[in-house]
C-alpha cells in the first residue's frame, strides 16, 4: 500500500491510502496464485533442472532441491487468510448467556 499524507494547515494530516501494483505471495508460489499449494510442485516439477525464472523463488539459478524445501516449508500458506480470521470477532459464551437471560426475564417481566 501507498500513502500520501497532505497537510491541511490546521495542524491536521491527511492520510490517503492506495492500493499498489506490488503482488503479494509467499516463497514456493511458483505458479503465482497467492497460495503454496500443489500446483506449486507441479510448476517446480515441470522445470527442474532448468534456468527458469520462478515467481517467488528466493534462490534462483538451477532449479532443484532448494527450491523444492522453499515450497515443502511454505505447503499451505495463502495471502489473506490469517488476516480474515483476525477480523472476525466471536461473543464471549458467558456474554451470549447473560443476553438470553436478560431477555427471557424481560419477558417474564412483561407478562405479569
Amino acid at each position: 500500500m501507498t500513502s500520501v499524507t497532505a497537510g491541511t494547515g490546521a495542524d491536521t494530516d491527511v492520510v490517503l491510502l492506495g492500493l499498489s501494483s506490488m503482488v503479494v505471495g509467499f516463497d514456493g508460489d511458483y505458479n503465482d496464485d497467492s497460495k503454496v499449494d500443489a500446483a506449486d510442485y507441479v510448476v517446480w516439477r515441470e522445470n527442474v533442472g532448468t534456468t527458469n525464472l520462478l515467481p517467488h523463488d528466493p534462490h534462483g539459478g538451477t532449479i532443484g532441491p532448494d527450491q523444492y524445501d522453499t515450497w515443502r516449508s511454505n505447503f499451505g500458506k495463502m495471502v489473506g487468510n490469517s488476516a480474515a480470521l483476525a477480523a472476525v470477532s466471536v461473543p464471549e459464551p458467558g456474554s451470549v448467556l447473560l443476553v438470553i437471560l436478560s431477555m427471557i426475564a424481560l419477558y417474564l417481566f412483561r407478562v405479569r
